[in-house]
């Protein structure tokens, strides 16, 4: 089993490699630059794509500015990047086609999962961008997907691949993430720890550290073991679930924030997790 992870330009200085076989996405941290105010210069950006081999690299979007977000699409293509344009929740479907006018391959829903717009509405455009990019032939990635309810796994299913940090939720005892063996499921540390033990007795290992973590204050803090257990027991968990999509034609999931909240050390111990508990890798068709 191999890592696939999402890596951010706003956090370029931590970046490091990842072990061979690993799938990798880079993000422009467009997101990150529109809430902390942060300036993104586009030939920074794009030396850094061209250095660093990665399966996509995503366009710095202006998010809510269709007409911008392109605009840094094109340069960064001329600047030698082969970027995925995005568009977002209360933009144009039109917007779709008028990417694939410009000859990009791919597009990359955002804005689905926040307050400017309702969830309904969100999937119903999302759905419609979709229609649209499969009638062009456009490939879709889709920015901060995760699931909530099975009602919403039809749209997943027909993402090409999409990114979550949710994974990291299980350092908060309240929203512990894990796989079951049958779906990626919340619990809450506080409420459901006999049932998290119960499901992680047949994982290989000592999860001590995890399955004791607290409620913690400054009198009382849980161990850095702890927490690391909780992100690997969560990034596992979250490609588990992954892999589940994969073999019904779903998408490629990406851990968004993993080399920030991960060193390489862990990075064995995730595969070997997944290699125990996934249900396997769909096997990759060859290339026609």
């Amino acid at each position: 089993m191999t890592l696939s992870v999402l890596a951010s330009y706003a956090f370029a200085d931590e970046h490091r490699d990842l072990p061979p076989g690993s799938r990798l996405m880079l993000d422009s941290g467009g997101y990150t630059a529109w809430t902390k105010g942060i300036e993104i210069r586009l030939p920074d950006l794009a030396a850094w794509y061209r250095s660093v081999p990665a399966q996509r690299y995503a366009a710095l979007d202006v998010l809510y500015d269709p007409a911008a977000s392109l605009a840094n699409a094109l340069a960064l293509r001329e600047l030698g990047a082969d970027v995925t344009p995005a568009v977002h929740a209360g933009t144009s479907p039109a917007e779709v086609d008028r990417i694939a006018d410009h000859g990009f391959t791919t597009v990359a829903l955002g804005g689905l999962v926040n307050r400017r717009n309702s969830r309904p509405d969100a999937d119903g455009w999302a759905h419609t961008c979709l229609d649209r990019a499969a009638a062009r032939g456009l490939a879709v990635h889709g920015f901060g997907l995760s699931p909530s309810s099975a009602a919403r796994l039809p749209l997943l299913l027909r993402f090409d691949s999409i990114d979550s940090s949710t994974w990291v939720s299980a350092r908060y005892a309240a929203d512990t993430r894990l796989w079951d063996g049958r779906t990626f499921r919340s619990y809450d540390m506080n409420v459901d720890r006999m049932k998290i033990t119960a499901l992680m007795r047949h994982w290989p290992g000592d999860w001590t550290p995890m399955l004791t973590r607290h409620r913690a204050d400054k009198d009382h803090p849980n161990s850095g073991a702890s927490l690391r257990q909780t992100r690997i027991a969560g990034a596992a968990s979250m490609l588990a679930w992954g892999q589940w999509l994969r073999a019904r034609g779903g998408p490629r999931v990406y851990l968004a924030s993993y080399i920030n909240n991960l060193s390489a050390d862990a990075d064995a111990e995730v595969n070997a997790l997944l290699d125990a508990i996934g249900p396997g890798e769909p096997r990759e068709e060859p290339a026609a």
